[in-house]
């Protein structure tokens, strides 16, 4: 069994964006879409640094990293 780690839910930050945009494009990517139609959402799913700042933004963190 592997342990478990404790999950936290933080505001996000602006520094946060690159993380969570990764985070987004691979949960999109979890349903197997080809490659191209990813391409074509990237810049949907990149989670802009300004959005952050202006929208109320979440992020869960496990061991000191965005997850």
């Amino acid at each position: 069994m592997l342990p478990h780690s404790a999950i936290n839910i933080i505001r996000a930050k602006a520094d946060d964006a690159v993380a969570l945009s990764k985070i987004a494009l691979a949960a999109k990517g979890h349903w197997r879409y080809q490659e191209r139609w990813l391409e074509i959402w990237r810049d949907t799913l990149t989670v802009q640094p300004e959005f952050i700042v202006a929208n109320e933004t979440y992020a869960a963190v496990a061991d000191g990293r965005t997850v």
